[in-house]
């Protein structure tokens, strides 16, 4: 059975376009707590209990505390207690009165808000429904309409674990990159789009609202301005991270979906996110209007809240074993795990739909100063020697740079720089220079931070044999780190070192 609002229409706003844009980049945000009269609509002054304004809350007496949007245009709570909801202004709650956020009436009327709560479901059915929007609207892989159907689920979860991944959706102009950000708005939770975004109105917009945020036409460049976004974003991605601005901490944490002509020129910000292309179509797709959006939304929406309430305390961080992926998409494997509720079918399909991600993002770290010198100690670990020269190093590191097909070069004192930045400290060789002294330690660090950047055996050896299987010598410590595997986590085969062949003048020969 449904569980209605009893009395209200909470989401449906009188705007015809519940988008929000800001072309001059102001964020829609009061400074100061809304106007209330005496007390709240409906429920009489305020106790005179200390009161705490909350986006969303766990309450002490059991059961959670989310927003939805009220008949008179503004922010109320909904309680979720026992499969029940209801909706008060505010509310009591171990000796704290918890109350709505203040933030302007066109914001919180900008946001999807569902109607009601709707029956629950699982993860599956949600999944395949908003697949079938997509395909509907849009032209995409099919590698894709998984990858923005479980990210807009995630969104749903995005405040539960310890990393928000960022879905970038690129492609020229006219290719329908709108469209689907259109479309998100009626997937995603608490979604608010908005044009050429302000450093400022970005964690003033985030503080205020956790919502899903979709950045249209964000083409990040080398001006200051862009500087300070791409910083912003970065600091984003990672939970209990906060920006701090005129005395006041900010938290930007959250999903976000970006959509740009190119892929961002920063790897830091390009590693936290998850690719889309879209291109222009040749398939006669039909017209995205308002009406077609708002019945979208009022379909999935209460379907996805009540998912959201019916499972949130039991959607933990997941534990994925995601076998093959680099670390930092294994956070993200986990993130959009989280909401499949331990579905070990869907969550297989999960490390399957990154793989393609993550060896893009592989060949883009390849260029990275940091992994071209770990990559040429990693290389340089398996060879026998007493000690390695800057030199030495450097000479590694350009051929793992023309091997990537770099055109750059890294001069000594560089290389010695980054060493260094790595936790390898360099000494005085005598007169051969500066250098670091091999060691069974150091042979062990070297594996170690291999394996934290997601280096592999495959990333020193020809592609071809690492396609008919072949690993090279054995080395213990590879296998024991599980550094045997090409790019999607395969075990590749060794070859045992042989003794050295014994002359017949001293013995049989073997």
């Amino acid at each position: 059975m449904r569980e209605r609002r009893n009395g209200c229409n909470n989401g449906r706003s009188e705007m015809t376009n519940p988008l929000i844009h800001m072309p001059d980049g102001r964020a829609v945000v009061v400074e100061t707590p809304r106007a209330r009269g005496k007390g709240h609509i409906g429920q009489g002054a305020l106790p005179s209990t200390s009161s705490r304004a909350i986006q969303f809350a766990r309450l002490t007496s059991g059961g959670i505390v989310d927003l939805v949007l009220g008949p008179s245009g503004s922010l109320s709570l909904l309680i979720y207690r026992n499969g029940k909801a209801t909706v008060r202004d505010y509310f009591s709650d171990g000796g704290t009165t918890l109350v709505p956020p203040p933030v302007d009436r066109s914001l919180a009327e900008a946001v999807r808000w569902p109607t009601f709560v709707d029956t629950n479901e699982t993860p599956r059915q949600l999944l395949d429904d908003m697949k079938r929007v997509l395909r509907q609207y849009v032209d995409l892989d099919d590698r894709d309409y998984d990858l923005v159907a479980h990210f807009s689920l995630h969104s749903w979860f995005g405040d539960v674990g310890s990393v928000a991944p960022y879905l970038w959706v690129i492609g020229p102009f006219s290719g329908g990159k709108t469209t689907l950000l259109r479309l998100m708005s009626a997937l995603c939770r608490r979604a608010v789009r908005a044009a050429d975004i302000t450093a400022a109105a970005l964690y003033s917009l985030c503080g205020a609202l956790r919502p899903t945020l979709l950045l249209d036409e964000l083409e990040l460049d080398s001006t200051a301005r862009s500087r300070d976004l791409g910083r912003l974003l970065r600091s984003g991605s990672t939970q209990g991270q906060k920006v701090l601005r005129h005395g006041k901490a900010y938290d930007l944490f959250g999903p976000k979906v970006i959509v740009s002509r190119q892929e961002p020129s920063d790897a830091a910000l390009a590693s936290r996110a998850l690719f889309v292309a879209i291109r222009p179509s040749n398939r006669d797709l039909p017209p995205l209007d308002e009406a077609s959006l708002s019945n979208i939304a009022d379909q999935l929406q209460p379907r996805l809240f009540a998912f959201r309430l019916r499972n949130y305390r039991q959607a933990g961080s997941s534990e994925l074993a995601a076998n093959g992926l680099s670390p930092r998409m294994k956070d993200i494997a986990r993130a959009l795990a989280i909401p499949l509720l331990g579905d070990a079918e869907l969550e297989s399909g999960v490390i399957e739909m990154l793989r393609p991600q993550d060896a893009q993002a592989k060949v883009k770290r390849g260029g990275d100063p940091e992994w071209v010198v770990a990559t040429a100690l990693y290389a340089l670990s398996h060879r026998a020697a007493n000690y390695w020269t800057v030199k030495e190093i450097t000479g590694e590191v350009d051929d793992v740079l023309g091997g990537y097909g770099e055109t750059y070069d890294l001069a000594p004192r560089k290389v010695g720089d980054i060493l260094r930045s790595l936790g390898f400290r360099t000494e005085k060789l005598g007169n051969q220079g500066r250098g670091v002294r091999v060691t069974q330690d150091l042979c062990r660090s070297i594996h170690g931070t291999a394996k934290a950047l997601g280096l592999c055996r495959a990333d020193l050896l020809d592609p071809q044999a690492v396609m008919g299987g072949y690993g090279g010598s054995r080395c213990e410590r590879c296998e024991e780190l599980g550094l045997v595997v090409d790019d999607r986590g395969n075990r590749l085969r060794c070859i045992p070192l042989s003794p050295p062949m014994r002359s017949g003048l001293f013995g049989k020969n073997r």
